[in-house]
């Protein structure tokens, strides 16, 4: 399915719906980057580095997942701001319009103190929420047909 057809089918689905995602992990990220100064007029003014803001997607199934519905459905996603630039590509609110190549919806950054994000994220996000949300309590069971070609 394309774009196009999933947000066809999301428009039809989800008419007069606002969606909101609320995440640990935010869509986009914002770093910034030093890489070394080019050109004649950086040389002659003696800068060795030049900096810049650019964004990335993290590694992270939920984004992969979710994205595309909130780029066809537009809405908010409601995450936590790791990125060392997101501060000051944000407006006074946390907030950013998303994908950076072509805005589409909300991004609302929630920002942490390093306590908070140690005790939350690490402590009981990583340590008590993940696994209970991930855990199997059937153990999956393959018929020996499954495995033979």
């Amino acid at each position: 399915m394309n774009s196009k057809e999933l947000a066809s089918v999301l428009g039809d689905s989800l008419r007069d719906t606002r969606l909101i995602v609320v995440a640990n992990r935010e869509p986009y990220i914002h770093v910034r980057k030093t890489q070394p100064a080019k050109g004649v007029w950086n040389w002659l003014r003696g800068r060795h580095e030049a900096s810049g803001v650019e964004w990335t997607r993290p590694a992270s199934g939920l984004v992969t997942a979710l994205d595309p519905v909130m780029r066809a459905c537009g809405g908010s996603w409601i995450a936590h701001g790791s990125g060392d630039a997101d501060r000051e590509t944000a407006d006074d609110r946390g907030r950013r319009k998303v994908p950076p190549d072509r805005p589409s919806y909300t991004l609302r950054r929630v920002w942490l103190s390093p306590e908070e994000e140690q005790g939350y994220y690490y402590g009981l996000a990583n340590n008590a929420l993940w696994p209970l949300c991930h855990i199997a309590y059937a153990r999956p069971v393959f018929d020996e047909s499954d495995w033979q070609q």
